[in-house]
């Protein structure tokens, strides 16, 4: 299956990715998330099957593989962050 579903969003596989901030509190954003995700590209590898929205993701600039965050917190990047 090309389409990972979670909730009412869709990333395709192999997608261009980033954080989407508007899907937590700033809050949140500052604390645990904005140094790891803030400004970054990220190639969306799918979702970990035996944990359900939860994704593997591929950090584009460090080639770093990361995972088990919630999918509902990543959008697919537009062609201007590309």
């Amino acid at each position: 299956m090309d389409n990972i579903r979670n909730n009412t969003k869709q990333i395709r596989q192999n997608a261009n990715v980033m954080f989407d901030t508007g899907s937590i509190s700033q809050d949140m954003w500052d604390k645990f998330y904005k140094y790891e995700f803030q400004n970054k590209l990220f190639i969306f590898l799918g979702e970990v099957p035996n944990a359900p929205g939860h994704c593997i993701m591929a950090n584009l600039d460090s080639g770093k593989i990361i995972g088990l965050y919630h999918t509902e917190n990543f959008r697919e990047a537009t062609e201007e962050e590309l």
